[in-house]
This record gives C-alpha cells, structure tokens and sequence, in this order.
C-alpha cells in the first residue's frame, strides 16, 4: 500500500488561505467591538470621583516652558565657486537670507 506525498500549497495558495484569515479575523473584531459597545450602553455609568486635592497654582514665571527662549540662529556656510570666483555663502536657514563674499578671484 503506498501513499502518495502530499502536495504542498503553491504561494497563490497560500496567500488565499493568509487573506482569508485575516478577513476572518477581521470580521470577528468587528463583532467583539459592537458587543462592547452594546455593553457599554446598557451598563451604568460609574460614579464620578472627587478631584484630588493639587498642588498650589504656578507662579507665572515657573509656567514659562524654558523652550520658548530665544532660539539659535540656524546659519549655514559653505564655499561656492561663481563666474567672477570663490565666494563664501553665508545662509540663514529660518528667513532664507543669504549674503555672499567674494573670496578669491
């Protein structure tokens, strides 16, 4: 009696069967979350907390977030070689100015 090796699943096979899983899983969270919600409706609501007790309010100069002192200059310099020659470019990167000082010629 001999038996005949199984044949294994090609990759458009397997995708099928990945595909339909997913699907399937999908649609069983799709379910479970309209329960919760249809729970969620039906169930009372908890009673609201009292607030704890906080800290005395912040002075108005401990409120200042340190982030919004003045910020850096962000400037780049490069070297650029133009039609009267080597010139160093100096370019504000915040407002886009940029000056330019010829180097040599």
């Amino acid at each position: 009696m001999a038996t005949q090796p199984k044949k294994e699943p090609t990759e458009a096979e397997l995708y099928a069967a990945e595909e339909k899983a997913r699907v399937a899983a999908i649609e069983a969270q799709k379910v479970k979350d309209e329960d919760e919600a249809a729970n969620a409706k039906s169930a009372p609501k908890p009673e609201a907390k009292a607030p704890d007790a906080k800290a005395a309010p912040k002075s108005p100069a401990n409120r200042r977030s340190p982030a919004k002192a003045k910020a850096k200059e962000r400037v780049e310099v490069y070297e650029q070689r133009g039609p009267k020659g080597l010139f160093k470019v100096t370019r504000n990167i915040d407002t886009g100015e940029t000056s330019a000082e010829l180097i040599e010629e």
